[in-house]
């Protein structure tokens, strides 16, 4: 069985990923992001942000995801360094996680 964990679980992207996901045979699938939304269609869920480094080890030391589809993601117009911190550090902090 394939593990499969989707970071911005909540998002619109994501709940369109599940649906694909879902119809294939075999596959398991974990949720991280903040609470909230639906997150009925994953079998395991993973509250945490991506811009906290051991929220995001945890997720992916307690799933063992053999994938990560990556779609946690931040676009306030209003606050640059927002989605800077989240797009760059939240990337680096689950890259570091896989890597452990």
């Amino acid at each position: 069985m394939q593990r499969i964990l989707i970071t911005g679980a909540n998002s619109f992207s994501a709940r369109h990923a599940v649906t694909i996901l879902r119809a294939q045979s075999e596959i398991q699938i974990g949720g991280f992001g903040r609470r909230g939304g639906d997150v009925s269609q994953v079998d395991e869920w993973f509250s945490g942000d991506i811009r906290n480094r051991e929220d995001i080890r945890r997720a992916v030391h307690d799933f063992r995801p053999d994938a990560v589809l990556h779609l946690a993601a931040c676009s306030d117009p209003f606050d640059v360094a927002l989605v800077i911190h989240t797009h760059v550090t939240g990337t680096w902090n689950l890259l570091a996680a896989c890597e452990e």
